[in-house]
């Protein structure tokens, strides 16, 4: 999921891409979570992040690696680690 190179939220408008990407972290799905990960931090690569959206990732990068740090049964740091490996 994180490795995909192709946005899920295709929308150029921000509050659609921002509404649909509250939904996700909102689901409780592990999978949609990783899904704004990977693509707020795809966005913020090429083109940068309005302040929401950087808050946004934030938040759902410490979501998932706490999920990794649960799922992994590792620390909190190693967790960070494979994450910014895998998002490279």
């Amino acid at each position: 999921m994180l490795k995909k190179n192709e946005p899920t939220t295709n929308t150029t408008n921000w509050s659609r891409r921002f509404k649909a990407n509250v939904e996700k972290l909102r689901s409780g799905n592990i999978l949609e979570v990783a899904d704004v990960v990977r693509s707020l931090h795809q966005r913020d690569r090429e083109k940068g992040l309005a302040a929401g959206e950087k808050r946004m990732l934030t938040k759902a990068r410490q979501i998932l690696v706490s999920e990794l740090t649960f799922a992994k049964d590792c620390q909190e740091e190693e967790a960070e680690e494979m994450l910014n490996e895998v998002l490279g």
